[in-house]
This record gives C-alpha cells, sequence and structure tokens, in this order.
C-alpha cells in the first residue's frame, strides 16, 4: 500500500525560494541524490545549494528528502503546513509539479477501518536507543544550529523527539509507540554518513528509505502512515541526529453506553446539534423547526450543570436578534475555549455562515462571517496546539479542513483564514458532515451520519489533514449524530458516566412529537495519546 507525504515538516528558513529550480530528477541529480534509494520523482534546487526531493519506495510510497550545505537554511515547514506533495512542489519551485509525481500522489490509501490489529515487534528485535563510537571535539558540527532547527516543536508540532547533542559517529533511536507521523534529521562533519529509517511491516524491520550524506551536509527525511519506525546515522566522524514524531491516534475499544438515554427534554427537544463542556456545565445548541421539521427557523444555545446532564437544560436563549436579522438560522456544533462559546451558524441563504461568539453566562458577544466560504458550516473545533479553529466540509470539491484565527476585541468578532488542507482520504460527498472536536494532542475527531448515510467518526491528524481511521457506528435507534465532544470521565466521574469521546445521536420524530436524544459514550485504549 503506497503512502503520501502530504507536506514539509522539518524546520527552518525559505526566503529565497523565488530562485528556485525544478530539477527533471530522472534526467539531473546530484551524486548524493543518485545514490538515495527510490524512485526519484521530483526534486527542487534552492539558491543556497538545498535540495528537496521526492522518492517512490517500493511498497511504502512517497518520501519527501531534503538535504543542504552547510549552513545553509532549512525549509520552513510552517510554510508547507497540510499541503500534499504536488503543492509544495509547486510553492517551492513556482512551477506545475511533473507527471510522475502527479501520478505518485493519486494512489491516496483509504483509512484504516478501526478497530485494528497492531503486531508489534518482538523483544528480540526491539533494539533500545544506542549512541556510540565518540569522537574528539575537532570538527564537529555546529550543536547550538542543528537542535534550534531539528529539536524544536516539541508539543506544537510534535508528541516525542529525541536529540542527542554529543558528539558521536552514530545514534539510533531504537523504537516506539505507534506514529501517525515520523522524521530523522542528521548532520554530519569531515566524513560522510547514512541516515536510515525503518518501518515495522509484516512482522520485521523494512528499510523506508536511505540518505546518503556527504561531508558538511545535513538531511531529512519523513513519512506519514500508522505503523512503527526508528532511524539512525552512522559514520566515521562526529554526527548530529533527531528523530521527531506524532503518535498514532488511539482505537476506539469499547462502546459504553448512552446518558442520556432516549431522553426527550421538556424545553430542548427538536433537532439537537451540539455539545461542549467546561469544568462544571455542558453546553448544547438546538434549532427550531417548522411543523414538519425540514425548515430551520432559529438557534438557541442552553447550560446544564454538570451533574444534571439528564435534566432539562436552562437557562436557554434563542438567536440573538441582531444575528437572525442578518440571515442566520441554523446553530451547528459548538467549542468552549477559554471562557468562551463559539458557536457554527449558518442560513439558508447564499453567503450566510459565520460564527458566533457568547461568554459562559450565553450572553452574546458577537459574530463574524466565514470568508470565501460556501455552504453550511457544521462544527468548530478549536486546536489547542496552534490556537486555530477547524472546520471539515465537502463543499469545496475534495474534502477540505479549513483552519482560521478568531480574534475577539470587545463586541467585535475577527475571522482570518490561515490554512487549507486537502483530507488524504475523501468523506464521501453523501454523508452528512456533522460535529467535530480537536484533542490536547491535535488530533481531530469528526462525526458523520444522517439518512441512512455512512454513520461514525473519522480521525484525523490535524497538522497535516492525514486521515488515520474512520471508526463505524450503527445507528440504532437513532436516525441522525449530530456533535461530540472530548473529555475523560474515567477521570472526572462526577455524572456516572465514563470514556472520552461522547457522540450525540437523534431520533427526528413525526411532526407533532419531540425528537429523541441519546449521548454515547466510548472509551479509548490509551487517553494519554488521545
Amino acid at each position: 500500500m503506497r503512502r503520501i507525504i502530504g507536506g514539509l515538516l522539518c524546520a527552518g528558513m525559505l526566503s529565497a525560494c523565488g530562485g528556485a529550480e525544478a530539477v527533471d530528477t530522472r534526467v539531473e541529480a546530484t551524486a548524493s541524490e543518485q545514490q538515495d534509494p527510490g524512485i526519484p520523482l521530483a526534486s527542487v534546487r534552492l539558491p543556497e545549494g538545498q535540495t528537496v526531493a521526492f522518492y517512490e519506495t517500493p511498497d511504502h510510497g512517497i518520501v519527501t528528502v531534503a538535504k543542504g550545505p552547510r549552513g545553509s537554511p532549512m525549509v520552513d515547514g510552517r510554510e508547507f503546513q497540510g499541503m500534499s506533495v504536488v503543492e509544495a512542489f509547486r510553492k517551492l519551485s513556482g512551477q506545475e509539479a511533473p507527471a510522475a509525481l502527479v501520478e505518485a500522489a493519486r494512489h491516496i490509501p483509504a483509512p484504516v477501518a478501526s478497530p485494528m490489529g497492531q503486531q508489534e515487534p518482538s523483544p528480540g528485535v526491539m533494539a533500545q536507543r544506542t549512541e556510540g563510537g565518540r569522537v574528539s571535539a575537532a570538527g564537529v558540527p555546529d550543536t547550538s544550529w542543528f537542535t534550534s532547527n531539528f529539536c524544536t516543536g516539541l508539543n506544537v508540532e510534535y508528541d516525542a523527539m529525541w536529540c542527542p547533542t554529543h558528539s558521536y559517529s552514530s545514534a539510533w533511536s531504537g523504537w516506539g509507540a505507534w506514529h501517525k507521523f515520523y522524521q530523522t534529521c542528521g548532520t554530519t562533519s569531515d566524513a560522510s554518513a547514512v541516515l536510515r529509517m525503518d518501518r515495522w511491516t509484516n512482522g520485521a524491520w523494512a528499510r523506508l528509505h536511505t540518505v546518503n550524506l556527504q561531508t558538511w551536509q545535513w538531511g531529512c527525511a519523513w513519512h506519514w502512515g500508522l505503523a512503527q519506525y526508528r532511524s539512525g546515522i552512522d559514520s566515521t566522524q562526529a554526527v548530529l541526529f533527531s528523530e521527531r514524531l506524532r503518535y498514532a491516534i488511539p482505537n476506539i475499544s469499547a462502546y459504553l453506553g448512552d446518558f442520556p438515554n432516549n431522553r426527550s427534554y421538556p424545553n430542548f427537544y427538536n433537532d439537537i446539534q451540539g455539545i461542549t463542556h467546561d469544568a462544571n456545565n455542558w453546553y448544547l445548541t438546538r434549532n427550531d423547526t417548522n411543523f414538519l421539521k425540514d425548515v430551520n427557523l432559529n438557534g438557541i444555545i442552553g447550560r446544564q450543570a454538570m451533574t444534571a446532564i439528564n435534566e432539562d437544560p436552562s437557562p436557554r436563549y434563542s438567536m440573538p436578534t441582531p444575528w437572525y436579522n442578518a440571515g442566520f438560522r441554523h446553530y451547528g456544533d459548538l467549542v468552549h475555549v477559554n471562557g468562551l462559546l463559539y458557536v457554527a451558524m449558518d442560513g439558508p441563504g447564499a453567503g450566510v455562515a459565520g460564527i458566533g461568539v457568547f461568554n459562559t453566562n450565553l450572553q452574546y458577544i458577537g459574530m463574524a462571517y466565514m470568508p470565501n466560504w460556501s455552504g453550511g458550516v457544521p462544527f468548530l473545533a478549536y486546536n489547542p496546539r496552534n490556537g486555530l479553529f477547524y472546520v471539515v466540509s465537502n463543499s469545496f470539491g475534495p474534502t477540505t479542513m479549513r483552519a482560521f484565527q478568531i480574534g475577539v476585541s470587545g463586541n467585535t468578532v475577527t475571522i482570518t483564514e490561515k490554512q487549507s488542507t486537502v483530507l488524504t482520504s475523501a468523506i464521501p460527498n453523501d454523508a452528512w458532515i456533522q460535529g467535530g472536536k480537536i484533542s490536547s494532542h491535535g488530533n481531530l475527531y469528526v462525526s458523520v451520519g444522517g439518512d441512512g448515510k455512512q454513520s461514525g467518526i473519522y480521525m484525523i491528524d490535524a497538522a497535516n489533514g492525514y486521515v488515520q481511521t474512520f471508526y463505524p457506528i450503527g445507528y440504532g435507534a437513532s436516525s441522525e449524530f449530530e456533535g461530540l465532544d472530548l473529555w475523560d470521565l474515567d477521570v472526572d466521574q462526577r455524572i456516572g458516566a465514563y470514556g472520552q469521546i461522547h457522540l450525540q445521536q437523534l431520533r427526528v420524530d413525526l411532526p407533532g412529537f419531540a425528537d429523541d436524544y441519546w449521548l454515547a459514550h466510548f472509551r479509548v485504549d490509551d487517553p494519554s495519546k488521545l
């Protein structure tokens, strides 16, 4: 199965990209590039001697390799966050990607259906981290420069890293937990070196890629895909080495029942849409509809005390008049961030899509329209790693994850788009995208379900749009799935429900009858990596 790298994620600067030169690697390559294994697809040579090359390797797909001479700046991964390899090549070179790279990038795998069997290496092949061959201080690479470029981003872009800063002629990372993204980097001094990356495949370690480094040259290779990886570097003189990774998104391991269970709140019943929480309360959204329940008339927000999740939300308020007069009629899922509630909302009219902001007393603060938007806004998810808000939509062609910076000053709300990423695996066009939340590790969970179409939860790396897993969930007695929330109720046991993922389910009843509501609870196999 081929895997695709969706962006350039090594650190550094790209101030001189304007003079980049696209190279057909099937015709022209440097000596070290010619030695690198894999089928060369494309390469970009930057003005200060750096190269970014894309290789297709047997059974593993596209691996991206960056190299540069001593002292040359690195490629700034933040400029390419969430891009496909084709988009990254285009931005680096200012030219269209060659046909070979475009064709290789088409082979994007479907997300793994969960639960998944994970065969880990046996103890006999579980090499631990090693460093060896201490060398003299003469000719040592610049440790300060290396660490500032290759040993940063912990708990922002990466979940874990290892950066031995002593001067050795070799370093090997050993093996670790399952990953969804893995990067290895190294730099040489007075001798050449070989940087290697392995993946655990079919019960054995398989070489994923080898990067041949000349003297005083740095290099990186990275890959994504659910697997265990290891890497290392070997030389006869001093080298520096780093590995940086993001853990795999944990599997849903158990369904723990429903609470509330088949509930119809007396005053908060029809068209429940979203759920979020703070330390003491739950916050829910719903919509008033016409008698036939096929037209939204007004959005409503409500609050429940933490231990009163089975009770009628109170207080509750209809959509503020200025928002209603602006054409909004529908609330989607919502998220709590630092004492404010951000509500996705839209209306029947073209271009009526935006974000409404409340405080936790449910007093409205302000709203703003979504920039360059089409269609509804199903949810708004906050990423604590970068402070951006995310939405997933099928309204822009391929399933797209868009990220926004939202500012609140007094009663003024501003929205600025910062990123747009096409997911590695599309959510079906007819699926109803409903709710979403992002965990502390930057994992995006998206619920889908309605009209008998695909129903379940997608698990996505918010850093690059890699769809790791789809967990299918049957409708049962419900007819729609709605918002979802992330909260470790195995730790906080105040309400008598458990698990970490909590999914709203709704049965839209006949006209004149209140809808029925469930909150389904799921446990993951490793909450520490949620």
